[in-house]
């Protein structure tokens, strides 16, 4: 998926005819300047635009261009004026001309930092999250984010990405350092123990809209909780949780950790005297040591 840009920018079609004998050198200067400026400013512009074609662009490969309004030209005051009058008149198109370029220079900058937020966000949802077009649970490859990858289909109307797998008997250890969480550690697969790895994750839901599922299985018995809201921040922030929506037949167990910060054995982030990683032998958005996980 590709980004359209479309940006509407008031031009005046500058017809500078300098000839009257009161438009003395200092205004001719300044009228000259200003004009160049709005010149100089729309080209850089249009060569922004052109440079990032791949970004502005719809899926038709036709570029989202400048809608250009040519509204006034600014011809020198006519000469049935009077002295103070031409002066009066070309001040007022001077100070039109100054206007233009502040606010050409304005939309100069929201453009350039459109570009930047759509350079920032190329890596689009559809091409980190494959499970969105998935058709039956299975493996999927996440491209740019060179990993592996679970969709679940058959649970809560499927498209799920599956974060994290543990089973009770599981003789992989999740009591692991900052590092491996960051990236992710086990083997991905259907009945595999595994933590996709936190900065997937970010960049995952950093790129849409996305909700999770929890879902738990003992003795033949299972449940779930799903939360509408489902974001991580990055490492920055520690990989802060952000959640809400709740529903499901389990409890909120993860209610009340919203904005709580990912913590671990050897990089405790909760408000809590003891290390709760270390008490119970893994990674989490702890809050207390008390019933954790």
């Amino acid at each position: 998926m590709k980004f359209a840009l479309g940006l509407t920018i008031p031009v005046l079609a500058l017809v500078t005819a300098v000839s009257c004998e009161n438009f003395d050198h200092e205004d001719e200067h300044r009228m000259h300047y200003f004009q160049n400026s709005l010149f100089n400013i729309f080209e850089r512009m249009s060569n922004t635009l052109n440079r990032n074609q791949s970004l502005t662009e719809d899926s038709s490969g036709n570029l989202y261009m400048l809608n250009i309004v040519k509204s006034l030209s600014l011809n020198a005051p006519a000469s049935n004026l009077t002295s103070s009058e031409q002066q009066q008149s070309v001040e007022l198109r001077m100070a039109k001309l100054e206007s233009l370029t502040t606010t050409l220079l304005q939309n100069q900058k929201s453009l350039q930092d459109q570009l930047a937020n759509l350079k920032q966000s190329d890596v689009t949802s559809s091409e980190l999250d494959p499970c969105q077009s998935a058709n039956s649970s299975g493996l999927v490859h996440l491209k740019d984010l060179r990993k592996d990858a679970y969709c679940e289909m058959d649970f809560l109307e499927g498209g799920w990405i599956v974060f994290q797998q543990q089973q009770v008997n599981s003789a992989l250890s999740f009591n692991l350092n900052w590092a491996q969480y960051r990236l992710g550690f086990g083997t991905v697969g259907k009945d595999e123990n595994y933590w996709l790895g936190l900065e997937p994750v970010h960049q995952i839901t950093n790129s849409g809209d996305y909700e999770l599922a929890v879902e738990f299985t003992f003795g033949g018995n299972k449940g779930f909780a799903r939360y509408s809201q489902f974001k991580l921040a990055g490492e920055a922030e520690k990989y802060r949780l952000l959640i809400g929506g709740y529903s499901g037949t389990l409890a909120d167990g993860l209610g009340n950790r919203n904005y709580a910060k990912f913590s671990t054995y050897d990089s405790d982030n909760e408000n809590y005297k003891e290390n709760c990683a270390s008490y119970w032998s893994s990674g989490w958005w702890f809050d207390t040591c008390s019933g954790e996980r």
